[in-house]
């Protein structure tokens, strides 16, 4: 009985653990029998790169995302891999090469994404500069060192410029969302940029427009948190919301963020 007919979703290889060992692997995803049997940490990462190099291997976007009935989705196996490659303690590259692999798999390029965040959002919240971010991607992904704040920003702009999906419930509780906001949060633990708290702006977008005030409110709390330590004045704001560069329009948007979020969940809106 073929993998599709079980419902199994399985890996062309073997997984790290059980090559080191030289044990047999039955290369179920997310974890193998084996590695989950004993609680080893089960990774297909690296043995499917050595299986790149032959010309009869498999693709990595293939176990990336899976087709759901009305919109692509991040796999289960996904979610792991870009959560372990956006971990601060990873290799940058990785976390870029692992977002080029999903893009890829998506039929979607940088450049075009941020085509279609100009032509939608960016009309409503203008927080990152579309110039600027077009010559960010003249090089990207950089082969060797990686941006892996860039590339957070780019899933964050991956997930408000996406078709929306035919099933409302599934918008608030796909692997991408979740992944996305999780990724977030990983990477602040690192540090601070300007990248990042784009990248965080857009997800409390997503989550006050699909309805998860409490999700918005918590990642709102972060990015006001990351945009003090940049040294943003919130009292020296001027009234008429002059939006002279990218750093004024991300302190309004915290600002008119924090009131719109503030009216759905009838929390107090915080002090600036």
């Amino acid at each position: 009985m073929s993998n599709r007919e079980t419902g199994q979703l399985k890996s062309p290889n073997a997984c790290e653990s059980c090559r080191s060992r030289k044990q047999r692997c039955d290369k179920t995803l997310p974890s193998c029998s084996r590695c989950t049997s004993k609680l080893l940490p089960c990774s297909y990462f690296q043995s499917q790169l050595d299986a790149r190099k032959s010309p009869a291997s498999f693709s990595i976007p293939a176990l990336l995302v899976q087709q759901c009935p009305n919109c692509l989705d991040l796999s289960v196996h996904g979610d792991r891999e870009l959560l372990q490659a956006s971990s601060t303690d990873s290799d940058p590259s990785q976390m870029t090469r692992l977002v080029a692999e999903v893009f890829e798999s998506a039929r979607l390029t940088p450049t075009s994404l941020a085509s279609d965040y100009t032509k939608t959002i960016h009309t409503r919240l203008p927080i990152v500069d579309p110039d600027e971010l077009i010559s960010k991607l003249g090089s990207w992904p950089a082969p060797q060192t990686g941006d892996a704040d860039l590339a957070a920003l780019l899933w964050a702009l991956y997930l408000v410029t996406r078709r929306p999906c035919a099933d409302a419930a599934h918008s608030t509780r796909s692997v991408l969302y979740r992944s996305v906001r999780q990724m977030f949060m990983l990477r602040v633990s690192g540090g601070v940029t300007i990248e990042l708290l784009q990248a965080g702006l857009l997800i409390t977008y997503y989550a006050c427009g699909h309805g998860l005030p409490q999700d918005a409110h918590l990642i709102l709390a972060t990015c006001a948190t990351m945009a003090r330590l940049m040294g943003f004045d919130f009292d020296a704001m001027d009234s008429s919301g002059a939006l002279n560069d990218q750093r004024s329009a991300c302190r309004w948007a915290i600002v008119l963020l924090d009131r719109f979020a503030s009216q759905r969940s009838h929390v107090p809106v915080a002090p600036h």
